[in-house]
């Protein structure tokens, strides 16, 4: 599996280490780059299929708490990525434990997450 990253954490590890910063409170988190990397789909393949840059996509990956987007454009990155899934699950070069993995769409309940950090202390 390719690196989506130079980090050797993977996005939920680094996510936990910055949720414990945070504040009291219901938070919703966003996933992307969990996603992303799941389902090994890069910034300039869902760039090119949004009209941004991947410069943006990074952008809006890094994110930790969800971005304020509207419906819109949650319903075009939602196409969009199951649009390379499907992608992917058609090429050739797939084996049987990706046909298992990329079968699965992407929904938003995959990009979302509640967290409430009074609940996870002790």
């Amino acid at each position: 599996m390719k690196m989506m990253s130079k980090s050797t954490k993977s996005p939920t590890q680094e996510r936990s280490v910055e949720l414990e910063k945070a504040e009291d409170g219901i938070q919703v988190l966003w996933k992307l780059q969990d996603v992303m990397y799941k389902f090994e789909i890069n910034n300039k393949d869902l760039a090119n299929l949004l009209g941004k840059t991947p410069s943006a996509i990074v952008k809006l990956k890094r994110q930790r708490i969800m971005p304020r987007v509207n419906s819109e454009y949650l319903s075009s990155l939602l196409s969009a990525l199951n649009r390379l899934r499907e992608e992917r699950l058609s090429s050739d070069r797939i084996n049987q434990y990706d046909i298992q993995k990329f079968s699965k769409k992407i929904v938003l309940d995959d990009l979302l997450e509640t967290f409430e950090p009074s609940l996870q202390r002790s």
